[in-house]
Parts: C-alpha cells; structure tokens; sequence
C-alpha cells in the first residue's frame, strides 16, 4: 500500500514512450490519461478476470496492480518473449494458490511440532 511513488514511475515511462512519437511533448496528465486508459485498466480487467482479489484479502486493485506488473515482468525475462497480462494474471493466481497450498501445511506442522514439544514440558516449574 501506498506505492504512489511506484505508480507515478509507471506514468513517467509510459509518457516517455509516447513523447518518442510526438513531435512535441506532451503534459503529464495526458500521458497520466493515456497510462490509465492503455496500460492501468487492461491490467485491472486482468485482475478481475482472474479473481485476484479475493486471493488477497485487505489489499486494493491498486496493490493488485503493482504485484502483477512485477510478476508479469520477472515472465517476460524469464521466458525471454513477451507474455500476454493474461497470462501473466493466470500465471500469478497459480504460484499464489500453490505457494499457499505449501504454506499452509508447513504452518500446521509447525503448529503440531511446538504444541508436542511444550507437552513434553512440565506446566509449574
């Protein structure tokens, strides 16, 4: 939460790319209105698709955004060819559900471990 400063760098280079077809360069809120419409709400409509927030309670579509565009950086870079938001968001919902399916159990082993453990222990010293 609160990664305006994150999120205003996205702006930035989207602006960048745009000024590279411009003659003249355009004002911040234009490309701040480009970014949102092109880039932000594609994203967005990804996430929706995929149902990522309910994998995240408490978080915002904004948080949401900023998780996947990472994700769906460390895709591009590690396949080496361009990957598609939507897969990308197929991709972050798979390794979110499987890093909880391991997680989870490791949590309950460990439970189980340290409640064994203080059995062991007598109550009163």
């Amino acid at each position: 939460p609160g990664r305006y400063d994150t999120i205003k760098k996205h702006v930035l280079v989207h602006k960048y790319f745009l000024n590279q077809h411009m003659a003249e360069e355009i004002p911040f809120h234009k490309a701040l209105f480009s970014w949102h419409e092109n880039v932000y709400q594609p994203i967005c409509q990804a996430i929706d698709a995929e149902n990522l927030l309910s994998l995240f309670p408490g978080r915002t579509v904004s948080d949401l955004y900023l998780f996947l565009v990472a994700h769906w950086d460390e895709l591009k870079h590690t396949y080496g060819r361009f990957v598609e938001i939507r897969e990308a968001a197929e991709s972050f919902k798979n390794q979110t559900k499987q890093g909880r399916r391991r997680f989870f159990p490791y949590i309950r082993t460990l439970w189980k471990a340290i409640h064994k453990k203080n059995k062991n222990f007598p109550s009163k010293v």
